[in-house]
């Protein structure tokens, strides 16, 4: 779910905004608008629907604020477009008479206009906020239609569900209208006849009982209760702060870090000069400006200059906010973002004591993430997970529950499911979702749903573990399905999941198929899905490679036990409290590295012969939660990235380390990205200080590590009482968290004679262990001494050849002195991987 709002490129003003602007306001009690029922509002494979929406206040949940419903029960049909719970957009339609919703991030505020739009293209629901794609969702089926009046503001079928604010600019499109269309029609007034729209209420008429429809007046809207407000309009100027953006959530405690935020231009005109404040912990901290020209609907990633060491705190509390003086709205200005000492380096708290219910709290709840951007040092990433009571006390029921990641792009994936206990809390649960790290990296959102039916509900903690390996290690993630309602065995809605097709990487080293099935429903024949002991088959190429049970035998073993209810009793693939366990499936035999699979998941045959009416509701519909992906994994990036990492300074005295002469400082870095990095610039700070900046004519290759020795002295002669940071960036290095680092070595009492310059070569460097010297030929008969960055001996060794191979142990920054007969001495150094 990208956090970036808003694109008003719309503001081209092809036509002119609305001469007489009005709109139809609720107060989230009563009232609405009816229109009628036409076959053009039944979804199909193209269909669009937008509006201009104000919420005085959001509704609870998402689903009680309706904005442009048609939605019924027995069966389920229809549609409905709605807004709540913080600022959610939401729209939810009947797909093979069973709901299927999209969610967008908690992003609008109160009192403020937005544009909102969703869009049905193939399979595919894309939520839109002012012309921006927020979210999407993809679903196989039909689309279930119904008889029921189009309504704005209100659900008939649904008591209660009623908008509370102002809803402007009504349009309803037959088509799937383009990325393109959403955006630069926002502001445009329509004549009512363009292709494809079906129904428009501009609302301008701001009296009366009856909402206008220019496409047809046989279907105008008549008001049931209500009345007319200001329409939507957007000021002149209008900054503000989108979010944190960096640094990540472990960096912060590790290094110096710059901050970066997104800023946007929600008004109509272009800004330049934009000041930019920041605060930590409430204490004002910096003050930069944003120098460039940002748009109408523009967002840019400002990160401020000056770095700040904030490992000293427990909780960083990073607040940014815009500061134009012709700023004529003050409700979208700041953004914030709390960061949390862990209590151990290795762990994340992602949630605590997060409450889910079927109340105040909802259903689902949202965390924003700034997890690290690039992920490759983490060979293993685990999720753990519990649920605790209330004190109003646990649900009593099990019910599904999951974890799901929102990428940057506003895929949403998910990586973990569990089922609620029968009462009782239990955890802690892991599931590994190293599979996923790729996806998670950089910003992005983390969303928690608990099924539950009741106000109590749970309590629900969430931490990552991240363990650290020894060699980079990537991983290409590709959905297969993500199915959460997949009804089974009714004669009248077709159970096969389409096949897939996935392009494998040419660089790829391994590959498995990911899948997470759980089975729900009872009551019906052989008590599916739920208590159905069913076999599955896997199909690569068309050909059956495995067969999948899923059945769980093992539920009176569970470590959540003396649960209430049937929490013994053997089910498809899960145990009540316990988390759903992953199936992997090794492709190994079935792939080779570049080529496409065509996977097939099938289910085991199955009717269910008492579909009729479900037995007048007295049991659940057969069903599957699904989550499918194909992974990959490389040693090699899957998609582009550049980045310079900075990993430590070392400071060199020279002579005599009692009286020392003078020193130099080195900085060395390493390309972590998948491009070529050229001509970084390499900075240096003294107690927070800008102290001394230079290019480094170089190009640094992926993966490997630079060494830059700065050509000024520093100054400080080791002292300890001074502060020193060191800085590396680059044109594109899209991650800021890493490029300052204070780890500092410093070597005494060093040679000013440099072995390269006198013509000894030393290879390979960085090294993995074992180094060649070449070009030894003066130093016949001398003697190499190795030491620690710390000027600790590690080894020494008899010069006795014009070449030599020389084992090293350990890693880390490695000097080497070299000393002749004739008593000349010359330093090298080399860094261990």
């Amino acid at each position: 779910m990208k956090t970036h709002l808003i694109c008003l490129a719309a503001l081209l003003f092809s036509s002119p905004i609305f001469a007489q602007n009005f709109g139809f306001q609720l107060d989230g009690t009563g009232g609405g608008a009816t229109i009628c029922d036409n076959d053009d509002y039944d979804i199909g494979s193209g269909f669009t629907v937008e509006a201009w929406i104000f919420a005085t206040e959001w509704r609870a949940e998402e689903w009680q604020g309706s904005i442009l419903t048609k939605d019924g029960q027995n069966p389920d049909a229809g549609f409905a477009f709605r807004a709540g719970q913080g600022g959610i957009l939401s729209m939810v339609m009947s797909v093979n008479e069973a709901w299927f919703e999209v969610q967008s991030d908690p992003i609008m505020n109160e009192n403020q206009w937005y544009h909102v739009a969703a869009r049905v293209d193939n399979g595919t629901l894309t939520l839109f906020i002012n012309g921006q794609a927020v979210n999407s969702g993809t679903f196989s089926g039909t689309p279930t239609s119904n008889d029921r009046p189009l309504s704005i503001g209100f659900s008939p079928g649904f008591p209660g569900r009623i908008w509370n604010g102002t809803i402007d600019e009504v349009r309803v499109w037959n088509i799937a209208r383009s990325d393109t269309e959403i955006n630069d029609n926002q502001t445009v007034v329509l004549t009512g006849s363009e292709p494809g729209l079906v129904t428009y209420f501009p609302m301008n008429t701001g009296s009366g009982n009856t909402l206008s429809n220019s496409v047809s007046s046989s279907c105008n809207a008549t008001i049931n209760g209500g009345g007319w407000s200001d329409g939507w309009s957007i000021p002149a100027i209008d900054l503000g702060v989108v979010s944190v953006a960096a640094p990540d959530v472990l960096s912060i405690y590790k290094r110096p870090v710059r901050v970066s935020v997104e800023i946007q231009n929600y008004g109509s005109e272009a800004v330049s000069s934009i000041p930019v404040d920041l605060s930590i912990n409430g204490i004002p901290t910096l003050s930069e400006t944003y120098n460039g020209n940002l748009m109408p609907g523009e967002v840019t990633l400002f990160t401020f200059e000056r770095p700040l060491d904030l490992r000293a705190n427990n909780i960083n509390l990073v607040s940014a906010s815009t500061a134009h003086a012709d700023d004529a709205n003050g409700l979208n200005d700041a953004a914030n973002y709390r960061y949390r000492r862990p209590d151990d380096d290795r762990f994340l708290s992602l949630l605590r004591e997060r409450q889910h219910n079927f109340g105040s709290a909802g259903q689902t709840q949202f965390q924003s993430l700034n997890m690290p951007r690039n992920m490759e040092d983490f060979e293993q990433i685990l999720l753990h997970f519990s649920v605790e009571c209330p004190s109003t006390g646990c649900d009593p029921w099990d019910q599904p529950a999951s974890f799901f990641v929102v990428t940057e792009e506003g895929e949403e994936i998910e990586i973990a499911r569990f089922i609620t206990p029968f009462g009782i809390e239990c955890g802690n649960w892991t599931v590994d979702v190293t599979d996923f790290k790729t996806i998670m990296a950089g910003h992005v959102t983390l969303k928690s749903f608990v099924q539950v039916w009741g106000p109590s509900g749970w309590l629900v903690n969430a931490e990552l573990e991240f363990l650290e390996g020894n060699s980079p290690i990537y991983q290409d993630v590709h959905p297969l399905w993500q199915e959460f309602n997949w009804v089974y065995g009714d004669p009248g809605i077709s159970y096969d999941l389409p096949e897939q097709t996935v392009q494998t990487a040419a660089h790829s080293e391994s590959a498995h198929m990911r899948l997470t099935l759980s089975g729900h429903g009872q009551g019906n024949t052989d008590n599916a899905a739920e208590f159905a002991n069913k076999t599955h088959a896997i199909f690569v190429g068309g050909d059956w490679v495995d067969d999948h049970n899923p059945w769980k035998t093992d539920c009176g073993q569970n470590s959540c036990n003396n649960q209430n209810g049937t929490w013994t009793n053997s089910r498809a693939g899960w145990c009540p409290g316990q988390e759903v366990i992953p199936y992997l499936y090794d492709l190994s035999a079935d792939w080779s590295a570049g080529q496409s699979l065509d996977i097939d998941y099938e289910l085991q045959d199955y009717t269910n012969l008492l579909n009729t009416d479900y037995n007048d509701g007295s049991h659940t519909e057969p069903h599957f939660r699904i989550a499918s992906f194909v992974v990959e994994q490389s040693d090699q990036h899957y998609r582009s990235l550049q980045n310079l990492r900075a990993d430590s300074l070392v400071i060199f005295v020279e002579g005599d380390p009692g009286l020392p002469q003078g020193d130099f400082l080195e900085i060395i870095f390493t390309n972590t990205g998948s491009e070529i990095m050229s001509n970084p610039v390499a900075t240096y700070y003294i107690d927070g200080e800008e102290t001394f900046q230079e290019t480094v004519s170089a190009s640094i290759n992926p993966g490997e590590t630079y060494i830059h020795r700065f050509s000024q002295n520093t100054g400080i002669l080791g002292d300890e009482d001074q502060n020193i940071f060191g800085q590396v960036t680059a044109a594109g290095d899209e991650n800021s968290s890493d490029d300052l680092t204070a780890d500092v070595e410093l070597v005494l009492g060093v040679s000013t004679r440099d072995a390269l310059a006198a013509g000894i070569d030393i290879f390979p460097n960085p090294a993995p262990g074992r180094i060649q010297l070449r070009g030894l030929n003066k130093l016949l008969g001398g003697s190499l001494t190795i030491f620690d960055a710390q000027g600790r001996l590690l080894q020494s060794i008899s010069i006795n050849n014009t070449q030599m191979d020389v084992e090293l142990d350990g890693s880390g920054l490695r000097m080497l002195l070299f000393q002749g007969t004739d008593g000349q001495s010359y330093s090298g150094r080399i860094v261990l991987e």
